[in-house]
C-alpha cells in the first residue's frame, strides 16, 4: 500500500525540494495508480480471464489472416449497431481464446460488465445473463443443458442491447447445436481467423526472396516449408539468413 512507497517518496521529495502540497499530490497519485491496478486485476479475475492474454500480448503473426478493421470495431465495441453476436471462426491454435479474452478485458475497462466462459471447462452459469458483454469459448462443444442456458443468455443480451462473442471451429450453420440456438448465432457476424496454407507460405517466401534479390532454389524453399519452423516469422528470418550467407 501507501506505506510501501513512502520512504522512497520522502527521499525524492527532499532531493527535489518539494513543498507539502506537491509531496501529498505525489503520494496520492501513487495510491490512485495502485488502486486502479488492483481494481483491474480484480475485474479480470472475476471475469475469468487469464492475466497473460491481453491486447498487448497477442502474437499477431504474419501467418494469421483476419479483418483487422473488423477486429478494431469489435474491441472498441463499435459493432453493437450491426449485430447482437459475433462468432470468431478458425482452426485450433490461431488465438481465438486470446482474442475473446482481449475483448472481455476491453469491455470491462470501459465500464461494461463482461465475463469470459469456456464451454469446454465449465457449465454456463445463469448469472451470466446479468452481464452486458459475454464471451463463450468452444461454443461448438456446448453440452445440451448449456445450449439452453446460452439461448437464454442470447435473448437477455438482445433485450438489454448487450453483446455476445463466441468462438468455434465451424460456421454457425454447421454447429452441432439445437436449431433455435444455431439460428440465433447465425443472425450475427462471423469473424474469421485463418492460418496460411503451405502453398500461401511458399508463395510469400518467393515474393520475399525476390524483393531482397536473393536467388533461393525452389527445392530449398519447399524444404523450409516442410522441415523448418512453421510460422512465417521464422521462415522469413531463414530466407534473410540465406541472403547473408
Amino acid at each position: 500500500g501507501m506505506a510501501d512507497t513512502l520512504p522512497e517518496r520522502l527521499v525524492l521529495a527532499r532531493q527535489q525540494h518539494l513543498g507539502h502540497a506537491a509531496f501529498l499530490e505525489l503520494v496520492l497519485s501513487d495510491e490512485v495508480t495502485r488502486r486502479e491496478g488492483r481494481s483491474a486485476t480484480l475485474r479480470a479475475a472475476k471475469a475469468g480471464l487469464d492475466p497473460t492474454m491481453r491486447l498487448d500480448t497477442f502474437d499477431d503473426q504474419p501467418d494469421l489472416t483476419y479483418d483487422r478493421q473488423m477486429w478494431s470495431d469489435l474491441t472498441t465495441l463499435r459493432f453493437t449497431e450491426a449485430a447482437t453476436g459475433v462468432l470468431i471462426l478458425g482452426p485450433v491454435g490461431v488465438g481465438k481464446t486470446h482474442l475473446l479474452q482481449q475483448w472481455v478485458e476491453h469491455a470491462n475497462a470501459v465500464g461494461r460488465a463482461a465475463i469470459y466462459l469456456d464451454a469446454r471447462a465449465e457449465k454456463l452459469p445463469d448469472f451470466a445473463r446479468e452481464a452486458r458483454c459475454v464471451a463463450v469459448d468452444h461454443v461448438d462443444e456446448l453440452e445440451p443443458d448449456d445450449q439452453i442456458t446460452l439461448f437464454s443468455i442470447f435473448n437477455s443480451l438482445r433485450d438489454s442491447d448487450g453483446q455476445l462473442l463466441t468462438a468455434g471451429r465451424e460456421p454457425p450453420q454447421r454447429l452441432k447445436l439445437r436449431d433455435d440456438l444455431r439460428t440465433r448465432l447465425g443472425w450475427g457476424l462471423v469473424f474469421q481467423v485463418q492460418a496460411m496454407s503451405d502453398a500461401d507460405k511458399l508463395a510469400a517466401l518467393r515474393r520475399h526472396a525476390q524483393m531482397r534479390l536473393v536467388n533461393v532454389p525452389e527445392d530449398v524453399l519447399r524444404w523450409l516449408i516442410t522441415h523448418w519452423r512453421r510460422d512465417m516469422a521464422s521462415l522469413v528470418s531463414m530466407v534473410d539468413a540465406l541472403d547473408h550467407y
